[in-house]
């Protein structure tokens, strides 16, 4: 969200209930170790 200017932390506080609606969604990204696709291609790496 761009106003401008500095939000206020109800406005902040909207925003974030936003992201925390579809954080399952969000953050199920960030586990790399869970993702089947990642764990594959991460097998085939040689270090």
């Amino acid at each position: 969200m761009s106003v401008g200017r500095i939000v206020t932390v109800p406005e902040c506080m909207e925003q974030i209930k936003l992201v925390n609606a579809k954080a399952a969604d969000v953050y199920r990204y960030m586990n790399f170790d869970q993702i089947p696709a990642f764990v594959e291609g991460a097998e085939t790496v040689e270090m």
